[in-house]
């Protein structure tokens, strides 16, 4: 996280921020494989992605009509106000 290790899941990232993998996690397979499928599949505006380095780049947060995938936000809100 711009330079920093960063080991927590729930990191929330801010505006401006890159993020980068290890030099031996850029090898892994997994990693190629959803380099491949976000190729195909294209990047948010609001995000930047640089395939060669595996890096990324948060430019702006979403907004809702970002979102173009069938989300129920009312279930959300069922679940977690439980």
């Amino acid at each position: 996280m711009n330079g920093k290790k960063v080991n927590i899941p729930s990191y929330q990232v801010a505006v401006g921020e890159e993020v980068s993998l290890k030099d031996k996690m850029k090898k892994n397979v997994q990693v190629a494989t959803a380099l491949e499928l976000v190729g195909g599949r294209g990047t948010p505006h609001w995000l930047e992605l640089n395939s060669e380095n595996v890096a990324g780049k948060v430019l702006g947060l979403p907004k809702r009509e970002d979102i173009n995938m069938p989300i129920q936000e009312r279930m959300i809100v069922e679940l977690y106000s439980k």
